[in-house]
């Protein structure tokens, strides 16, 4: 059989519940009838994303200013190359090891935001701004090529 990936989001109503450290379910893994789910961190806000040393690309700036938390977590689209798997989050793109599921990094910059779908084409990253109807070409490190 083969193996079958399943990205999700989900919410919660507490916001206290609101840990960078805590994993947060995303990935479905069904594979010979065997189903697993796998959870990954979520950092949020610019401190978040300052003090996690799994991302790469471009940091927020010093003076970036904090912004309401919102109660959703998880991961949005799927692409893949020979050996990862990449998963679109709210502000990131999530590279996984295809062999086991674990998180290689986190590829963030200025341009994502609310990634619902996404590419991967000869080592680029592709995805869209959705309110500005722009495609932000990016490499695996979090460099803009081109938009």
């Amino acid at each position: 059989m083969k193996k079958i990936l399943v990205s999700f989001i989900h919410g919660y109503r507490n916001l206290k519940q609101n840990n960078q450290n805590t994993l947060r379910p995303c990935l479905l893994k069904i594979e010979n009838n065997i189903r697993s789910v796998y959870s990954y961190p979520f950092p949020r806000s610019p401190k978040e994303f300052d003090q996690n040393e799994i991302v790469v690309g471009k940091k927020p700036l010093k003076n970036s200013l904090e912004f309401k938390k919102m109660p959703r977590y998880g991961l949005m689209g799927l692409a893949q190359d020979v050996n990862h798997y990449y998963a679109g989050s709210w502000n990131g793109v999530y590279q996984l090891n295809k062999k086991d599921l674990s998180l290689r990094k986190i590829i963030s910059h200025q341009l994502m935001s609310d990634l619902h779908g996404i590419c991967i084409n000869k080592g680029k990253l592709l995805h869209m701004i959705i309110g500005l109807d722009t495609v932000v070409m990016t490499d695996l490190n979090g460099n803009i090529i081109d938009f």
